[in-house]
């Protein structure tokens, strides 16, 4: 929560009137995508309802390709809502990570020369690559994922309870509830192992970005390390042709 609260002044920048309207568009198009979900079931209960004889062969024919075909334009103005969400989010989400890298690089030249002295230049940059990238994720996640999922479910359970019985809002509860706990337990593990991989990766970056920019000290301190090496074997073969060369005495 600390985070959402940090990324809170992104989704709504100050000063900013135009990326404020595309944040209420994305959420008007992300309401109306859930509407049309939650109403594609009742196409199919209106397709299946109309194959009745009721109303003659004629409507047992026409009725259901109807349904049928609002089916498929509900499943496509899904997707285009989607899209559309995604298209007018998307200048928020660059405003963010741009600030967010400025921020970062400001806080960066403000500290001591002690630091940039002990510096470890391609550890940080990988770490501050992947948080600026991580904000997409958060932003997305905290607008698009809760309160749209939580208001889903609200309307879903609606209604089962009102077309059916309060027993089937009770297994949906249930089972929506087993499969958060599921899933919280999985993610623990998961971020433990992500963790780890993400520390061994800004190590390796570390050493590798760090000894292209320390080229120089780096071949220095090879050609150091290996001039012992060398003088040692050269002693060595220098003692074995002496040996070979002395003369044997008589046995």
């Amino acid at each position: 929560m600390r985070i959402v609260r940090a990324l809170a002044p992104f989704l709504w920048p100050q000063g900013r009137a135009d990326l404020r309207r595309r944040v209420v568009l994305s959420l008007i198009a992300l309401l109306a995508a859930k509407g049309v979900t939650v109403y594609v079931p009742f196409l199919y209960k209106d397709a299946v309802d109309a194959l009745s004889p009721k109303g003659g062969v004629t409507a047992m024919v026409a009725v259901p390709i109807a349904m049928l075909v609002a089916y498929g334009v509900a499943r496509i103005l899904m997707a285009a809502l989607a899209q559309l969400r995604d298209g007018l989010f998307a200048a928020v989400e660059q405003h963010a990570e741009r600030g967010l890298g400025l921020r970062t690089f400001r806080h960066l030249h403000r500290l001591s020369l002690r630091f940039h002295l002990d510096r470890r230049t391609g550890g940080l940059s990988r770490i501050v690559e992947r948080g600026t990238r991580a904000v997409d994720f958060l932003l997305r996640f905290s607008l698009f994922n809760i309160a749209p999922t939580i208001l889903e479910m609200v309307l879903v359970c609606g209604i089962l309870g009102w077309k059916f019985d309060w027993r089937y809002v009770l297994g949906m509860a249930l089972t929506v509830i087993v499969y958060i706990a599921f899933t919280f337990t999985v993610t623990e593990w998961r971020i433990k192992l992500r963790r780890e991989m993400n520390a061994l990766d800004t190590d390796a970056n570390t050493k590798a970005v760090d000894s292209l920019l320390n080229f120089e000290p780096s071949n220095i301190s090879a050609m150091r390390t290996m001039r012992p090496c060398a003088s040692m074997r050269r002693r060595r073969v220098m003692k074995r042709r002496r040996c070979a060369r002395a003369p044997r005495l008589p046995g």
